[in-house]
């Protein structure tokens, strides 16, 4: 099935931008488009352009009308010229937009327009809407009500900041915006219809239907439902309070118990199309509903996404599964921020929208798959070089890792009635790819010759920076093409089966999340198969990507990233730099320097031309680096000096880029590495750090380190299982090829692996995915997503078409040539896609599509085996080795033994006794092997009369002192020690006394007290505890 429904209009924005960011600025003619002036009484001013697509702020965009918004809700424009000799008084005339709906018009007020003049009239005086949706049409219309002038153009076709301008014969051109500095203004009419047509669509108040169930109706029905509602900078309001204002957010369906008694609505399911679309979701327990209450259900809390392209529903059931209530609205209809009512004749209405402050929770009703269960393997924890576990186990609980534990341990958790696999592998953290490009990943590698001269050309034979392969005239054909091809809605519409299929290429070979992959704003593309990076940050939002947004040009403007670097909200932003091996690929770091955007959260991508002293640079700021080999040796011969980004302390991550000039995966990337640093590094690099960079590096660099990227108990159980055939982990990983990949598994979902494992862990719920002697287990099929139902051979199927443009199939599913002959379909293709060839002939390619697996990938072997410039620093073809392995009738390949490999696990060392080591301290104890801050010493006083005779009179301080305390600010509190000590001596020379006295009455008059010359006096104890 080649048709899916659920388009989000924000997505196909996007892909219009990136399809006319590669097309050459300046004037160029538009597809259609007209315009036309009066041949009754024309008085010389006609309407000569008109901006609908304005760029906001956050895309460079220009404040035309200097009120300070930037966007299309202050800055469309319509602009007047006075053609003629005379000046025309425009007082009362009318500028309009579709005369029978949309905006209302707007009446100028007392102005004259010289000859030869022009004027502005901006949308945020005017308050006209442009529509890029369906297209709109501009009138000026004089005080006789004649039309003087118009503009129509169609929809889906003006550009960002392009402006419409009035060409030759009665055609409309796009050119760089021109507006006159004079500003008109004018007074906005009263009869606007409600919601104004220009958000897309039939104004009718009469269009869809509803109806409520005709056997058993409870009472509650869908009464309102939001399909469309406007983003921030188009001054979209929060309706659900979230924070989030765009209709990932704001769409909402409202139920209304309109009878006598309350309704207990928990468990009840809402949902959209009945025969796919988004997942139905289940209302929440204890969820009463009053009669005459109305409770509102927010797409934040439901995930229940309608869809604006095509025809949608709203559905109310109740536990029996019964239909309580149905609303259905048709395809290109719905405007923003207007809601679909109910009328008393089964159709619907539109009003502003309006949600009940009630707001309702639903939960998705999702797949049945295991919960709790424990892998057991060879764990390798990646948490350090000697934290591999021979013999382990780890228990994952709704998508966390909970217990890490040894056999022979007692698990630290509960584990009875745990479901055990035991995989008989070895087990790592799932792969992090922080460097792609997925909606290219169906295009096999390109075999390309490069279209330089010598002079040109890099030292090896390649290209010298990335702004020069685009301009091969092949590019177009094999990549541009079939990637645009492929995503259009008018011609293959295959979007989101394309990027499913590049992210069972990811999973296959243990990937788990993938920087770099187009965002949907739904969970099918963000987080069902591998992780999206940008998307899916662990409920944070700071992960911003520039590939192609020009950050070294002077008018970049990147205040915004410097801004949440300072306030602390930046995760992660990805930035193409440097690629390349020419000095203006340099030089590139150098201006991102002088910018300061070479910051700690900045991730370079690829830095293939910075030297030693600039990695230095980078290396202060805690920056990272993600290093892609395969590509930059496909496409200039040499890579990144990683030995001056690892001696300047840089974290280093490994991706593979894209499919045109990369490997399929990580998995495929190691081997490029390990070949690197065996062949050129010397073995800078040791086997644990190459697997570092492609899982707890990536997530150092992302700030996921506390998600994933290791195994530990609390992280997310993004797992990689890889049969045992080495005794080296570390080796274990980089020499695995694709058969040896046993299971993947997602946040505890396995969603790829070996048919035995996968059928363990989920039943039946699975497809073949075939190999060259081999066969796997896929699941991209879920119920609880959008979009999420497509099934691997569907997806197969549809990209195998899509990818040999066959004219009957052009014919059939593309809409761009609907209704015309076989003869006019040539003539369009032959002038569509001649490319840079200019010879009015369709060089549309009849392509495969690119293998899931590199073994048994002959044409990506025979590629980059033929590349002189890829083979000029390293021998390419020892590629192939890592994918010569013998493997038995039981898909098992010969073990490896390595006898240099020794995991010693870490000693536990005792904790270290703490204590004062001071030996002249009061409380000194000579067990302690660490001080802790707590000695005491003697305290002096150097004013007491009573000081021993050894005591000298100056300020002595011993221990701990402040200089700056003066003996008036000491602490009134008495050293205990001290007072102790006195009390010790009191005591003895009492004792002593006493002693004395009674002998002497003993001895009776035997001495005189007063004859007595030697008298006994008793030595004093020590003022200071003897040491031990």
């Amino acid at each position: 099935m080649l048709k899916h429904s659920r388009r989000d209009m924000r997505k196909l924005l996007i892909g219009l931008l990136l399809i006319i960011a590669t097309m050459p600025t300046g004037l160029v003619s538009a597809e259609t488009g007209s315009w036309s002036n009066s041949s009754e009484n024309f008085q010389g001013v006609m309407i000569t352009e008109i901006l609908v697509s304005p760029n906001n702020e956050n895309y460079n965009g220009t404040d035309w009308n200097g009120d300070g918004e930037y966007g299309a809700a202050s800055d469309q424009y319509v602009m007047i010229t006075n053609n003629g000799s005379t000046d025309v008084n425009l007082s009362n005339w009318t500028i309009d937009d579709i005369t029978n709906g949309g905006s209302a018009p707007c009446t100028i007020g007392n102005m004259t327009i010289l000859a030869g003049e022009s004027i502005t009239f901006y949308r945020a005086d005017t308050q006209i809407e442009l529509d890029f949706f369906d297209g709109d049409s501009v009138y000026l219309i004089d005080t006789d009500g004649l039309t003087q002038s118009q503009f129509n153009y169609p929809g889906y076709d003006s550009e960002w900041d392009k402006a419409y301008t009035a060409g030759d014969a009665g055609t409309l051109v796009k050119a760089d915006p021109n507006p006159a500095t004079t500003q008109g203004t004018c007074t906005v009419g009263n009869n606007d219809n409600s919601g104004g047509g220009n958000s897309g669509g039939n104004n009718s108040g009469s269009v869809g239907e509803w109806s409520i169930s005709e056997t058993n109706y409870l009472g509650v029905k869908i009464s309102e439902i939001l399909a469309s509602s406007s983003g921030e900078e188009y001054g979209g309001l929060d309706l659900d309070g979230d924070g989030d204002v765009w209709t990932n957010s704001e769409q909402y369906i409202q139920l209304t118990n309109d009878g006598t008694t309350d309704v207990d609505i928990s468990d009840w399911t809402l949902d959209d199309n009945p025969n796919g679309g988004s997942a139905p979701c289940s209302i929440g327990w204890n969820t009463t509903i009053s009669a005459g209450e109305s409770i509102t259900f927010f797409r934040s809390k439901t995930q229940i996404e309608f869809d604006y392209f095509e025809d949608d529903f709203a559905v109310l059931k109740d536990t029996s599964g019964e239909t309580q209530s149905m609303l259905k609205y048709p395809a290109e209809d719905s405007f923003y921020d207007v809601a679909y009512i109910l009328n008393a004749d089964g159709t619907l209405g539109k009003a502003d929208a309006n949600p009940a402050e009630r707001q309702g929770t639903c939960f998705i009703q999702g797949d049945s798959s295991e919960s709790k269960y424990i892998l057991k393997g060879r764990v390798v924890t990646m948490t350090g070089f000697n934290n591999v576990l021979e013999n382990g186990n780890v228990m994952i609980e709704d998508g966390m890792i909970v217990a890490v534990w040894s056999d022979g341990e007692i698990p630290p958790i509960n584990t009875d009635d745990v479901t055990v696999h035991d995989t008989e592998a070895t087990i790592y953290p799932g792969l992090i790819d922080l460097h792609n490009h997925m909606h290219y990943n169906h295009i096999p590698v390109w075999d390309f010759e490069v279209h330089l001269s010598d002079s040109q050309k890099s030292e090896e034979g390649g290209y010298t920076n990335r702004y020069q392969w685009g301009n091969n005239w092949d590019y177009g054909p094999s990549i541009t093409w079939m990637k645009n091809n492929v995503q259009d809605r008018d011609r293959w519409d295959l979007a989101s089966e394309q990027m499913k299929y590049a992210e069972v290429q990811a999973v296959a070979g243990g990937v788990t999340a993938v920087q770099g992959s187009p965002s949907s704003g739904t969970d099918a593309w963000d987080s069902m198969l591998s992780r999206n990076v940008e998307m899916y940050n662990f409920g944070q939002d700071g992960m911003y990507t520039c590939a192609v947004c020009g950050p070294t040009d002077d008018d970049y403007n990147a205040q915004y990233i410097i801004d949440k670097n300072v306030s602390g909200s930046l995760n992660a932003w990805f930035v193409h730099l440097s690629e390349g091996v020419d000095s203006s690929s340099k030089a590139e770091f150098d201006i991102l320097w002088e910018k300061g955007l070479i910051m700690d959260e900045t991730v370079v991508i690829h830095g293939t031309g910075m030297d030693q002293s600039q990695f230095n640079k980078m290396g202060t700021t805690g920056a990272g680096l993600v290093w892609s080999p395969f590509s930059n040796l496909v496409l200039y011969g040499d890579t990144t000096d990683v030995v001056a980004a690892d001696n300047a302390g840089i974290t280093i991550s490994i991706a593979p880029d894209w499919g045109p000039s990369g490997t399929k995966n990580n998995l495929h990337e190691l081997k490029i590495a390990d070949m690197w640093n065996s062949e050129i590094l010397d073995n800078h690099f040791s086997d644990y750090e190459l697997v570092e960079m492609v899982t707890c590096n990536a997530a150092e660099i992302s700030n996921w380190g506390n998600f994933v990227g290791q195994i530990k108990t609390g992280m997310y159980a993004d797992l990689v299982v890889i049969d045992t055939f080495h005794e080296n982990p570390y080796r274990n990983m980089i020499e695995a090829i694709d058969p040896d990949v046993r299971l993947t598994v997602v946040q505890g979902k396995a969603v790829f692996g070996d048919i035995d494992l996968m059928t363990a862990m989920k039943g039946d719920d699975w497809e073949y995915i075939n190999g060259p002697g081999f066969t796997k287990a896929i699941d991209v099929t879920s119920s609880s997503e959008v979009d999420g139902m497509i099934t691997w051979e569907s997806i197969e199927s549809g990209l195998a078409m899509a990818m040999q443009n066959n004219f009957d199939d052009i014919k059939e599913h593309w809409n761009d040539v609907d209704g015309m002959t076989d003869s006019e379909i040539q003539d369009w293709l032959g002038t569509t896609f001649d490319g840079d060839y200019r010879d009015n002939v369709n060089h549309l390619k009849s392509m495969t599509v690119d293998p899931i697996y590199t073994l048994g990938d002959d044409r990506f072997f025979d590629v980059v085996n033929r590349s002189a410039h890829a083979n000029y620093h390293i021998d390419m073809t020892k590629l192939y080795d890592y994918y010569d392995v013998e493997y038995d009738e039981n898909g098992e390949r010969p073990f490896k033994e390595d006898s240099d490999y020794v995991n010693e696990p870490p000693i536990d060392e005792p904790d270290p006794v703490k204590g004062c080591t001071d030996s002249s301290a009061l409380n000194y104890n000579s067990q302690a092997d660490e001080d802790d801050g707590t000695c005491e010493y003697e305290v002096t006083n150097p004013g007491d009369d009573n000081q021993d005779n050894n005591v000298t009179g100056d300020d002595t301080c011993i221990g701990i002192c402040d200089e700056d305390t003066s003996d008036d600010a000491q602490s009134d509190e008495s050293d205990p020690v001290l007072v102790l000590t006195v009390v010790m001596v009191i005591i003895f020379i009492a004792a002593i006394t006493a002693i004395f006295v009674f002998k002497d009455k003993e001895l009776g008059k035997e001495v005189d007290h007063e004859e007595i010359t030697d008298a006994f006096i008793p030595e004093l104890p020590p003022l200071e505890p003897p040491k031990d």
